[in-house]
């Protein structure tokens, strides 16, 4: 794509989903997504001449925010440094640089716990200063020692993370060939040789690093990249309009140098850094004069190496079974691999105290992190009153308070292999960021421009642990009120082709997510099962006995496999996603009344509301009843035991969101037996108030007390109806009504 040649002052950066050129007295984006290329505001321009001059340099801060040094030309005393806002398309003025500023500009964001930009200031007619400037105080300090020696036109820096800093010098003398590469530690304030960059002469040039030197680590990004530091050595100490497309690859654990494909065009003659990462690419600019060969305004995309081709296990759903016993179910899943073995190993998986799903919108997307709403602690301070914002940069990484957290799943990457979307395995790559003294994952990120909505699906207080691999995880989800809430229902054996098999591991953790713009708690109690080797075209049944207090759940169950131990694959198969089932039991509740406790039991297969309401001017009780709903609708009954002491009635009324419904009734000497069933539709999870009015209470509440007494409150909820839609529905729109589910998030 063309953009705009070169100019003497032009840089570019990367931020993960756009590339700025800064050229002239011109500031441009280009985004990859949707092939646009625009001028945004100017800079503004303190002195004569063009605005940027040789030595411009630029950095992000992974927020909202590009640090600009304007650089200097030749005899220039010039000292600007700026600041781009992203959000507002704005620029704002920071305090100079307390040296004058040349052809060895170079600048780098260095992240927590510094949370400061670096530069090396100066030249080759002037002395080189390492600085960092201070945020907090808009001031600059000369504190970091400066480099060994002096740099000049491709001189550029980068960041690895942690402690490290590497420097591309540049030529000093425009005469001598120099490959310098040098680190410098922040916390020892030292710099060290590294290993020279191999830019040999060609075509009649002297060799080394010049015009358009540059350096790009890209490993915030790409946990797979974090080893490497991409560069390019730019046009040779001399002459100067040679161009050069060589392209170079540094390993920084064996600190050494390899070639890797050359550009398409040649760059060089101008300063100024040509590498950005951006939409999972390396993006080179030309920045050259448009007489050159490309026109001086070309872009080029690096694409990283496709890993080898595995052969995967494919996991179809051949068969479900569900029978009841008292207080309990027994559910038997089949399953078929129909792709290659799936052999023995071990495969990591991610577990976390907390899961959230929180709701990105606005521009740029982004949400909070809520101690307060979560009732968590999220960085480990002691209190539970912080907000951390989180911004969307991409579908395979997030910025979380700062901090450029990648995804542990990208949709992108996603391989569907049965029958439309109804089967599919993920490719998870292991990663985790900080807060605090906290570790936390991002399991994924997604944004939809033209519902302006996405979302970030995080795990708090995380931890990675191996398991056998190929696996089946097993989780017996129900709904909730409180983090504080506890599973009600546990698996009490698993029998995997027949033989008994013993958890690996067990794990009850809550999980939030908002549904109809509602918080919404839920509870997992969370099994993992080997399976052992899969042979290709095999099959396997897994029966789990579940024993449980009366009530609905579901049973979600997905199977993982590893063939390195590294590479994690996800397989979710819907018919095994969703399993709907109840425990029928009787609930014991209790109403007080007069100084007196009723107890009023229901048998029922559905979830009782905590509490029962008595509402003596009505002469009626109450309660919330809640359960998931399959696709060919969901009976639910009621039997509810109420003692002749309290309430009569002649005849009784029955409601069910407030509509009246029919009910058998029996009684004995001491109690009225109330029986109703109702069959709901799919509608996912439903919860009904169901009202039985009577006609006296006893003792006849006096009739002077004209107000509603209720002799037990509880905080009732209220009619929470959870639309869904079906299960494959729900992958093929952008998004639910309701919250990813959080194995399927």
């Amino acid at each position: 794509m063309d953009t705009v040649s070169g100019a003497f002052g032009e840089a570019v950066v990367g931020t993960g989903d756009a590339m700025y050129i800064a050229r002239g007295n011109g500031f441009y984006r280009y985004r990859p997504f949707d092939s646009s290329f625009v001028e945004l505001t100017a800079p503004p321009n303190p002195d004569s001449g063009d605005t940027f001059k040789t030595g411009t340099a630029l950095t992000w801060d992974f927020n909202q925010s590009i640090y600009v040094l304007y650089g200097a030309a030749t005899g220039d005393s010039r000292r600007w440094f700026y600041r781009y806002n992203i959000l507002s398309n704005s620029w704002q003025a920071l305090a100079n640089t307390t040296f004058d500023q040349g052809e060895g500009d170079a600048l780098v964001w260095v992240g927590r716990p510094y949370n400061r930009v670096y530069a090396t200031i100066g030249g080759e007619q002037r002395h080189t200063y390492f600085m960092y400037y201070d945020l907090s105080t808009d001031t600059w300090s000369d504190e970091p020692a400066d480099p060994p020696e002096g740099m000049g036109d491709g001189a550029s820096l980068v960041w690895t993370g942690g402690d490290y800093i590497y420097a591309l010098r540049g030529e000093y003398t425009e005469e001598e060939p120099l490959y310098d590469f040098w680190r410098y530690s922040i916390s020892q304030n030292v710099w060290v040789s590294m290993a020279d960059m191999p830019a040999t002469p060609h075509s009649g040039g002297s060799g080394g690093v010049g015009d358009g030197g540059s350096l790009l680590y890209v490993g915030f990004w790409l946990t797979n990249q974090t080893d490497y530091i991409y560069a390019l050595s730019g046009n040779q100490a001399h002459p100067d309009n040679i161009p050069d497309n060589r392209t170079y690859r540094y390993t920084i654990s064996s600190n050494s140098w390899e070639r890797l494909a050359d550009l398409p065009f040649g760059v060089g003659y101008y300063v100024g850094n040509r590498l950005a990462y951006v939409d999972g690419h390396i993006y080179a600019w030309q920045g050259t004069p448009s007489t050159w060969t490309g026109g001086g305004d070309d872009l080029a995309r690096y694409d990283f190496p496709s890993p080898p081709m595995v052969e995967v296990p494919k996991f179809k759903f051949l068969d479900k079974n569900i029978t009841y016993f008292e207080c309990g179910a027994n559910v038997t899943l089949k399953f078929r691999n129909y792709g290659a073995s799936a052999n023995a190993g071990s495969v990591w998986m991610v577990w976390d105290k907390l899961y959230h799903n929180l709701e990105l919108a606005g521009s740029p997307p982004s949400g909070n992190l809520s101690e307060s709403l979560l009732t968590f602690d999220i960085n480990g301070d002691g209190d539970k009153s912080d907000i951390f914002q989180v911004v969307y940069i991409n579908n395979e990484t997030a910025q979380v308070d700062g901090i450029v957290a990648k995804a542990i799943i990208n949709t992108d990457k996603r391989r569907v292999y049965y029958n439309g979307l109804e089967a599919f395995y993920d490719i998870m790559e292991k990663a985790n960021f900080t807060l605090g003294n906290k570790t936390h994952a991002l399991y994924r990120t997604e944004y939809f421009t033209q519902y302006n909505f996405g979302f970030a699906g995080i795990g708090l207080d995380s931890f990675f642990r191996y398991h056998p691999s190929p696996n089946i995880l097993i989780a017996i989800e129900q709904p909730a009120m409180t983090i504080n809430n506890t599973s009600t229902a546990r698996i009490v054996k698993v029998k995997v082709n027949g033989t008994l098999s013993e958890p690996d591991f067990n794990w009850v953790s809550p999980w939030v997510g908002k549904t109809a713009g509602e918080w919404q708690w839920w509870i997992d109690n969370i099994y993992v099962y080997p399976l052992g080797p899969v042979e290709s075209n095999g099959t396997f049944t897994v029966n789990a006995v579940i024993n449980g207090e009366p009530g609905s759940y579901m049973l979600v169950a997905t199977l993982n496999w590893s063939p390195d131990s590294e590479s994690r694959y996800r397989y979710i198969i819907f018919d095994a996603a969703e399993t709907f089932f109840a425990i029928s039991g009787i609930v014991h509740r209790n109403v007080n009344f007069e100084n007196q406790t009723f107890p009023i039991d229901v048998t029922t297969n559905s979830t009782i509301s905590e509490n029962i309401l008595l509402n003596c001017t009505e002469k009626s009780i109450s309660f919330n009843a809640s359960g998931y709903t399959d696709y060919e609708g969901s009976t639910y009954f009621w039997n509810v035991s109420i003692p002749k002491n309290l309430l009569t009635g002649e005849p009784w009324t029955v409601t069910l969101d407030d509509n009246p419904i029919s009910y058998t009734l029996t009684s004995n000497k001491t109690h009225t037996f109330i029986y109703f069933n109702q069959t709901f539709p799919y509608s996912y999870f439903k919860t009904s108030k169901i009202s039985i009015k009577g006609t006296k209470i006893i003792p006849e509440y006096p009739s002077t007390i004209t107000l509603l007494s209720i002799l037990m409150i509880l905080t009732t909820l209220a009619v929470i109806y959870r639309k869904r839609v079906s299960a494959r529905d729900r992958f093929e729109l952008p998004f639910p009504d309701q919250a990813y589910e959080r194995f399927m998030a």
